[in-house]
C-alpha cells in the first residue's frame, strides 16, 4: 500500500475488431491507475493468422490457365472505374472479367465474392487490386495472393485512398510483392498538377505512340519509392507512378496514382485520357506474357 507499481500483462489479437484491457482490485482500499499503455510487441505473419485460423490447404505448384483468351479478377474498390479496366480488358479482347466488391460496415471493410480457396484463385490469370486494403483482404486474401504471384499469377495494384501506406500495406505479405517501398502511410496532395510521363523502364511494354503531348495530369499520388530492380513505366513530377517487376514466377505492376483533385479548366486528368485504355493494356499483356 502507498506504493506505486507496474503491472504488465501479454495478450495476442487478432486482426481488426477490438482489444479490451480491464483491471480488477478485490482487496480492500482503493486502487488508482493512473493509465494503461499498449505496446506492440511481435506482429503476426499471414502464414501464423492462417494457421491459427484453422489452416489452409495450399499446393506445392499452381497450375494456371492459358493466358489467352486471359481470364480477369477485378476486385472493385472506390473510384475503380475511373482508371478504365473494363476499357483496358476490352483492349486485349477475348478477356473473360469476374470480380469481387470492397465493402464497408461497422466493423471494418471486407470484400464480396473474392476467391476462397487457391483453386478459385488459379483460375485466372491476373487479379487486379482497385483501391483495396490490406484489412479487407485478410490474412487468408493476403497469403493467397502471395502464393498465386510467386507460382506464375499476374497482379495489378491500382492506387486510392483504401490502396498501398493508406491501406496498411507495410508489414503484410503485400509489402513484399510491389515493386515499390512505401516511404509514409498517407496519400500525398501534389502543389501542383503533375504531368505523367513515359519512365526510364517503358521501352518493350508501353506503346511507342501513346499521347503524352497531351499532358494526362494526376493531383494525388502515393508517397513510394521504386525498388532497385523494378521498372519504373511512367512518372509523375520526377516520382516514380507506375512500376513492374517480377516476383518468383509471377509479375507484379503497381499504379500509385488516385483518381483524385480537381483539374484545371485547360488540365486533363489522366482518368480522362484516351490512352489511359491502352497504357493498361499493354502493362497487362505484359504480366500476362
Amino acid at each position: 500500500p502507498g506504493t506505486y507499481q507496474e503491472f504488465s500483462y501479454v495478450a495476442e489479437k487478432g486482426e481488426g475488431g477490438f482489444f479490451g484491457v480491464s483491471a480488477v482490485w478485490s482487496g480492500q482500499g482503493r486502487v488508482l491507475i493512473d493509465r494503461v499503455t499498449v505496446v506492440s510487441e511481435e506482429l503476426f505473419r499471414e502464414e501464423e493468422l492462417v494457421r491459427r485460423g484453422g489452416g489452409m490447404e495450399l499446393p506445392d505448384e499452381w497450375l494456371l490457365p492459358p493466358a489467352t483468351p486471359a481470364r480477369i479478377h477485378v476486385v472493385k474498390g472506390l473510384w475503380w472505374d475511373f482508371f478504365g479496366v473494363s476499357e483496358a480488358a476490352a483492349e486485349l479482347g477475348g478477356t473473360e472479367l469476374t470480380s469481387s466488391y470492397h465493402a464497408q460496415g461497422q466493423y471494418g471493410t471486407s470484400l464480396r465474392h473474392f476467391p476462397p480457396t487457391w483453386q478459385a484463385l488459379a483460375s485466372h490469370n491476373l487479379v487486379v487490386l482497385a483501391n483495396i486494403d490490406a484489412l479487407a483482404l485478410g490474412p487468408r486474401g493476403r497469403l493467397l495472393l502471395a502464393e498465386y504471384v510467386r507460382h506464375g499469377g499476374a497482379l495489378l495494384v491500382l492506387g486510392g485512398p483504401f490502396a498501398f501506406g493508406p491501406g496498411g500495406y507495410r508489414h503484410t505479405a503485400l509489402e513484399a510483392l510491389l515493386p515499390v517501398q512505401m516511404t509514409d502511410d498517407t496519400r500525398v496532395q501534389a502543389g501542383a498538377p503533375l504531368a505523367l510521363k513515359a519512365g526510364p523502364g517503358a521501352a518493350g511494354i508501353l506503346p511507342d505512340d501513346l499521347a503524352w503531348e497531351m499532358q494526362p495530369h494526376a493531383y494525388w499520388h502515393h508517397a513510394v519509392e521504386a525498388r532497385p530492380e523494378a521498372r519504373v513505366l511512367v512518372t509523375a513530377g520526377g516520382q516514380p507512378v507506375l512500376t513492374a517487376w517480377e516476383v518468383g514466377a509471377g509479375r507484379v505492376a503497381a499504379l500509385a496514382v488516385t483518381a483524385e483533385g480537381d483539374p484545371g479548366a485547360d488540365e486533363l486528368p489522366f482518368w480522362e485520357w484516351g490512352d489511359m485504355p491502352r497504357l493498361l493494356a499493354s502493362v497487362c499483356t505484359w504480366l500476362l506474357s
